[in-house]
């Protein structure tokens, strides 16, 4: 993941539980959606962390991941 500089963010949108509960009443858990895509990516990429979580009052959440190194 060279395009990010180091302590720069790469940002995601829709990162919230809603998602991955109406994908399981469809039978899809743990398959797709933004919380599965993100947390894959950093278990995969040691050299991000959770800089920032914003959540909406809707429950509609954001998430920015900053590059350590």
């Amino acid at each position: 993941m060279d395009r990010v500089k180091v302590g720069g963010l790469l940002v995601m949108n829709d990162y919230y539980f809603f998602e991955s509960a109406f994908l399981f009443i469809r039978g899809r858990w743990g398959v797709y959606g933004v919380i599965h895509a993100v947390n894959e990516f950093l278990i995969r990429h040691a050299n991000f962390e959770v800089a920032y979580y914003a959540l909406h009052p809707k429950n509609e959440g954001d998430i920015a991941l900053r590059r350590l190194w």
